[in-house]
């Protein structure tokens, strides 16, 4: 990720509802988690996306996400990306949920860095 006005792909996953399709460009709001997370780089949370401006805030309230909690995927030092976890209803997540998804982001992290390293002996 580069600079905060700079745009990310995304991909969101949902089961019931649609999806922002692989690999569209989207301005990174710096309300959104998405935004949070490029910036510093920790686990972040939104309670409410109701009020929160931007582009992205208002494509993720469109498709019924008002509450995400998420954390950076660190590779090499570097943000290479990120996991998120959403919910319908605001205020959904309990305090903490954010370093949850954090423990989780690590495991990717130790996943990516162990097939680099499989790579490298191959």
């Amino acid at each position: 990720m580069t600079e905060d006005s700079d745009p990310v792909r995304l991909r969101l996953v949902r089961p019931r509802r649609a999806h922002l399709p692989l690999g569209e460009r989207i301005p990174v709001d710096p309300q959104t988690v998405t935004g949070m997370i490029h910036r510093a780089g920790t686990p972040q949370r939104v309670d409410d996306y109701t009020g929160v401006e931007g582009e992205l805030a208002r494509r993720l309230r469109e498709r019924g996400m008002y509450s995400v909690v998420g954390a950076p995927i660190i590779v090499a030092g570097r943000i290479w990306g990120g996991i998120m976890a959403t919910s319908s209803t605001p205020h959904a997540f309990e305090p903490g949920t954010e370093d949850r998804v954090a423990g989780f982001a690590e495991l990717v992290t130790a996943a990516l860095a162990n097939a680099d390293a499989r790579e490298k002996l191959a």
